[in-house]
């Protein structure tokens, strides 16, 4: 039996991504005690699978989507996307009370800001000034973008996010959700790692 994949369901991921964490990240900044226990929560779950973190599961499950729960012993392909990028979110937060390192898209007017994807932050990242700097920065990029199973890839995306707190790069939480969606389907994970690179070199080259 193959996989289907409703396109609709990747919008579900992100949205619900998205709306979980800026809850989170608005209470967290304001000083919140009882999100700053569920950051650190989360952050303790990283690189670990939803089935053996029971402590974050109430506050993961709070507005799931019903339609994307998964109904065996293991997570659904939509549940693993959402819990993974919200226990790299948290690691992004730790200890940022007074910036927002989850960024979305926002209509100001006549003109739609986009949120930057993987690939726009670590364009950031790279020091175009330190080319040994820039070099270590692209062998993370091709590790992520090469990683046989989704626990490597969730590994090597650690890593990175470390980086980008250290240089108050934010993500779109979101959108990563939704491409870690995607990235679990042979047919559609090539073409998230295709608009990773459009982002990264695209940048580069407008910089």
């Amino acid at each position: 039996m193959t996989d289907t994949k409703p396109m609709p369901k990747r919008s579900r991921v992100a949205g619900f991504t998205r709306a979980r964490i800026e809850y989170l990240q608005n209470q967290y900044t304001t000083g919140n005690p009882a999100a700053r226990a569920d950051l650190a929560r989360f952050r303790r779950a990283v690189g670990k699978p939803l089935g053996a973190t029971p402590e974050t599961w109430q506050v993961f499950s709070q507005g799931f989507p019903e339609e994307l729960i998964g109904r065996g012993d293991a997570p659904s392909k939509a549940e693993n996307a959402a819990y993974h990028a919200i226990t790299l979110y948290a690691l992004h937060q730790q200890s940022k009370t007074d910036k927002y390192m989850h960024v979305a898209s926002k209509d100001e007017g006549n003109r739609l800001t986009t949120s930057p994807g993987l690939g726009d932050a670590i364009r950031q990242l790279a020091n175009p000034a330190n080319p040994d700097e820039s070099k270590a920065i692209m062998r993370r990029f091709t590790a992520i973008t090469t990683a046989q199973t989704f626990d490597a890839l969730v590994y090597h995306l650690r890593g990175l996010i470390k980086l980008f707190r250290t240089e108050n790069i934010a993500l779109d939480y979101g959108r990563l959700a939704s491409d870690l969606y995607e990235l679990q389907f042979p047919e559609s994970a090539k073409s998230v790692r295709l608009n990773w690179a459009r982002q990264l070199y695209r940048t580069h080259k407008d910089s």
